[in-house]
């Protein structure tokens, strides 16, 4: 498995995840437009391959001076659920922030969607604020928050 950082050439392949990872009647999804934005722009957007087989990806919201970087999407294939790739990817959006100097990170989550809290929780995120009608459908979403302690970012700051 490796993480990188995600190309042009990347999209169809992002897409056919996207399509895979998210149900059309029920959850947000960017548009080809929006993905190919981020990934012109260079927008820290990752993807977690086995072999050749795209299986996550993890794109991260972050402005040079504040102190917070958002987790925007982090989606994993279907058919590779359960095999810790969702924490892989988180850890590597904890060592992102940390090695950009950052002390939080934030994520927004459907309200209805317990085995995203669960997975955020167990990484040690927590509801910070309830987002009335957040999502399409009038859905409800929280904003949920991790701090990343210091001596965990020294000792983890690095990406190399």
């Amino acid at each position: 498995m490796q993480i990188e950082q995600a190309k042009i050439s990347d999209l169809a392949a992002i897409e056919r995840l996207q399509d895979r990872a998210f149900s059309p009647d029920r959850d947000w999804r960017l548009s080809r437009r929006a993905l190919r934005y981020h990934l012109k722009k260079q927008t820290p957007f990752f993807l977690l391959r086995d072999g050749d087989h795209l299986v996550g990806y993890l794109l991260l919201f972050s402005q040079k001076r504040s102190a917070v970087a958002r987790i925007y999407m982090l989606a994993v294939d279907p058919c590779c659920r359960g095999r810790g790739l969702g924490r892989r990817l988180l850890h590597f959006a904890k060592e992102w922030a940390a090695a950009h100097a950052k002390d939080r990170l934030s994520l927004e989550v459907r309200a209805d969607n317990h085995k995203a809290h669960t997975l955020y929780s167990r990484f040690g995120f927590k509801r910070q604020k309830l987002l009335p009608s957040f999502y399409p459908g009038g859905r409800d979403g929280w904003r949920m928050v991790m701090k990343i302690d210091k001596r965990w970012a020294d000792e983890h700051g690095s990406l190399d």
